[in-house]
């Protein structure tokens, strides 16, 4: 399987506790020169349970192939409206003294009826701009990424240069 499928299955069973690390490293090890070893071994480098889903880890792996700073996951700011209350960002990258959140959208948020818990679909735009806009009280840059904008690897790193995302450190 290609990295950023393999990662998102792999973050998946860590986040629904299906699996451990300590498992996965295991039949990593166990493999030793099995067909596909290096991309396991690349997965195992870079699963992480934090992330809540699929896509999130599709936009990980992209960062990754391409060389850019990996982003923190699930990362909480304070709500100033609601003390005591935070907002989670589904990523993070911090850029010198910037910080940038990467937010990935889909439809689904305003058309599956789960995701919609009992709000109307402008209710979950509406809030969504007030949640943008309480984190950019916090002196962050949002950048809202599109499956598209994902799996267009042209896109992308326009979309990432354009936010000034540094690359990874050799």
């Amino acid at each position: 399987m290609p990295f950023d499928e393999s990662l998102a299955m792999a973050d998946s069973a860590l986040h629904m506790k299906l699996m451990e690390g300590s498992e996965f490293a295991r039949l990593v090890v166990g493999a030793g020169r099995s067909r596909g070893i290096r991309n396991a071994r690349r997965v195992l480098e870079c699963m992480d349970g934090r992330a809540e889903s699929g896509g999130e880890s599709m936009v990980r792996a992209r960062m990754i192939e391409l060389g850019y700073k990996e982003p923190e996951l699930q990362v909480e700011f304070p709500n100033p409206l609601e003390p005591g209350h935070t907002y989670r960002a589904d990523m993070l990258i911090r850029c010198g003294k910037r910080l940038v959140v990467v937010e990935l959208d889909g439809k689904c948020k305003y058309e599956d009826p789960e995701m919609l818990v009992g709000r109307a679909p402008l209710r979950v735009l509406f809030d969504e701009r007030q949640r943008e806009a309480l984190l950019t009280s916090h002196g962050v840059e949002v950048m809202r990424l599109r499956y598209e904008d994902v799996m267009d690897e042209g896109r992308f790193k326009r979309l990432m240069d354009a936010y000034r995302i540094p690359r990874a450190a050799r």
